[in-house]
């Protein structure tokens, strides 16, 4: 069998769009959680540095999501390791790998042999999908992906 290898370009975000509606109840949320710090320190006459802190922190991670440009990534992919824009990670760290669909965007996610170990989402281009996959399916054994509470949830809010 000769050595599968692999290159392709793809994108380390999903460029779903969100519409109008999805920005007003994002809106409506944080007005409400604002609202409801204001009334703490109307009524208990001390001011909560958490419930602000928190507020800030829920503010500015929602606005680093709603701006993230998606950028071109390299892809290497070899019989031992797949490199990531030139970082090479070792294909033993990998237990499995999963391909699930979401709202179009084709997903492959790596899953990390250890417990605690951070998996790899990529995104895969449609065109070069069954290839990517038919190429992994020699390096790695496919699992179903699984859907997490965290994963539902950034579905429905299209995070």
């Amino acid at each position: 069998m000769a050595t599968p290898s692999l290159n392709w370009m793809g994108i380390d975000a999903s460029t779903r769009q969100r519409g109008s509606s999805w920005y007003a109840v994002w809106v409506a949320v944080m007005l409400t959680l604002a609202a409801m710090a204001f009334l703490i320190h109307w009524f208990l006459g001390y001011w909560q540095f958490w419930t602000v802190l928190g507020l800030g922190v829920i503010i500015f991670a929602t606005l680093l999501i709603i701006n993230n440009s998606s950028r071109e990534v390299n892809y290497e992919l070899t019989k031992k390791h797949i490199s990531i824009n030139n970082k090479p990670y070792p294909l033993s760290d990998f237990r499995a790998f999963s391909v699930s669909n979401l709202e179009g965007t084709w997903i492959l996610s790596l899953i990390p042999a250890k417990k605690l170990s951070m998996a790899f989402d990529i995104i895969i281009p449609a065109d070069q999908g069954e290839r990517i996959v038919n190429v992994f399916g020699k390096l790695l054994p496919m699992e179903t992906p699984s859907n997490t509470i965290a994963e539902r949830l950034a579905s429905v809010l299209k995070l």
